[in-house]
């Protein structure tokens, strides 16, 4: 049987399976390309190690000769550094190529054009900002539906599949166009059966009362959330002794923290799966139902790097990641600023895809002293009977002498709290550095919703010899 009809018989079968409405709405936001990338990305996930290398090289190989011939400023280091396309062949060869970083990109935006950009049709995207002014960069218009089918296998890898109702706890309600909702509570799709709640409205116990109102009246089963809402949530619902159970949390954009995720599980009585992704569309990997994080190979490229080598399994290096299918602004080595590290083992969900343990970065969890960088959390000085004692709590560093611990305090909270905290957390920074406690009505978070549990403002790369 010919491949193309094959596809349109699968297709049709999928959409058969779901209600009228859903069909109408998957084929109008994603087209008729997306279940095409969809049926071909569920069939990687059984791929061998050996299918997945080769999966790769071919991609390379064919991005390789595109950058080459009509990328302006991959052309220049390659005929700087007198490579050929033959030169790389395969992953280990890119150390080959310069890292870049945000910073280069935005500073040297029209080099990474492709000479024939028009071609894919590109669409103009933006990262949020939150690391400094927003990342204006393009994706061609070919790969969103891909981007979208690597989506539903998070989604589906943690329980929720097309016809689940789901609500979102994430941004501000008209946050993606700029043009924030300060009444309006929550939106309610009854086509998807997505409900999305304003957290412009969740700062205080009346806004978080009023959400989870309006979560029991939709009767939702799946939670789409980041780690800081999810925490203030069951927290709020244990406080205040509410019953909520949902079939699975998914979560991403921020660190998930341990306690987070248990407290979660504990208050709502579902498994949390975490996500990473990249709105630069370059790489992304998420938790399979054992709860282990996979790289997805079909994503792009990881190498995780340190002092400008790759990292042995267990060693933890910084996400460097090579995109393999935008061709209309490609990039090759782009240095994230996350950080983690490769493990060397097989999970038992029968995937092959790499497993990678993801401990930080961007900033966000990052503290510099004299001697290098430090990740850290609030999980690391954990106080007893905290959810009476702290409300909201934020590791802050705008000098590299000191480090300022931001408490909204809770009625448990007492001075000896102060003491000890700033006695573990000298510790932990190897008294390189003051720390003091400073109390505060509210911490703020970003326009894009995100909650940073661990803000460093001194300049990064001014010590990444010391990383």
């Amino acid at each position: 049987m010919p491949i193309v009809k094959k596809i349109k018989r699968i297709i049709v079968r999928v959409l058969a399976r779901l209600p009228f409405s859903h069909q109408i709405y998957l084929l109008k936001r994603h087209g008729i390309k997306f279940f095409v990338y969809r049926g071909i990305v569920r069939r990687h996930e059984r791929y061998s190690l050996e299918r997945m290398n080769a999966y790769q090289k071919a991609k390379l190989s064919k991005l390789i000769r595109h950058v080459y011939e009509k990328v302006p400023y991959y052309r220049g280091e390659f005929q700087k550094r007198n490579l050929t396309v033959n030169d790389i062949q395969d992953a280990e060869d890119l150390a080959k190529l310069p890292m870049i970083d945000k910073n280069f990109v935005k500073d040297h935006i029209e080099l990474f054009k492709a000479d024939d950009f028009k071609r894919y049709h590109p669409v103009e995207q933006h990262t949020s900002g939150s690391t400094g002014r927003p990342f204006k960069f393009y994706v061609d218009n070919n790969i969103i539906s891909f981007v979208d089918a690597l989506g539903w296998r998070r989604f589906n890898w943690a329980g929720y599949y097309y016809n689940d109702p789901f609500v979102i706890v994430r941004q501000p309600i008209g946050y993606r166009s700029r043009a924030v909702e300060t009444q309006k509570r929550y939106f309610y799709d009854p086509l998807t059966k997505m409900l999305e709640i304003n957290t412009h409205l969740l700062n205080d116990d009346h806004g978080l009362s009023k959400a989870f109102d309006i979560i029991e009246q939709h009767d939702v089963s799946v939670l789409i959330t980041y780690p800081s809402y999810m925490f203030y949530l069951s927290d709020f619902a244990r406080r205040n002794n509410i019953k909520m159970s949902f079939k699975s949390v998914i979560s991403g954009a921020e660190k998930l923290y341990p306690q987070h995720r248990e407290v979660m599980k504990e208050v709502f009585q579902a498994n949390v799966y975490d996500f990473f992704g990249m709105e630069e569309r370059l790489f992304y990997a998420a938790q399979c139902p054992k709860g282990n994080m996979h790289a997805f190979f079909d994503s792009g490229i990881l190498e995780i790097i340190k002092d400008g080598r790759p990292c042995r399994p267990q060693e933890v290096g910084e996400f460097v990641v090579t995109g393999l299918h935008n061709y209309s602004m490609p990039l090759m080595r782009y240095a994230t600023g996350d950080y983690g590290c490769f493990l060397d083992k097989q999970c038992a969900c029968g995937s092959r895809m790499p497993l990678i343990k993801v401990v930080g970065g961007g900033n966000k969890d990052l503290i510099v002293t004299r001697s290098g960088m430090r990740g850290i959390s609030p999980s690391h000085a954990f106080l007893e009977n905290e959810s009476e004692k702290i409300k909201a709590f934020q590791i802050y560093q705008d000098n590299i002498d000191e480090v300022v611990l931001k408490i909204v305090k809770g009625i448990a909270y007492t001075q000896d709290d102060t003491v000890s905290l700033e006695e573990k957390y000298r510790d932990l920074l190897n008294n390189e550095a003051r720390v003091k406690v400073v109390f505060v009505d509210k911490i703020e978070r970003e326009a894009s919703g995100k909650y940073r549990f661990v803000l460093s403002k001194v300049y990064k790369d001014k010590f990444k010899n010391l990383a």
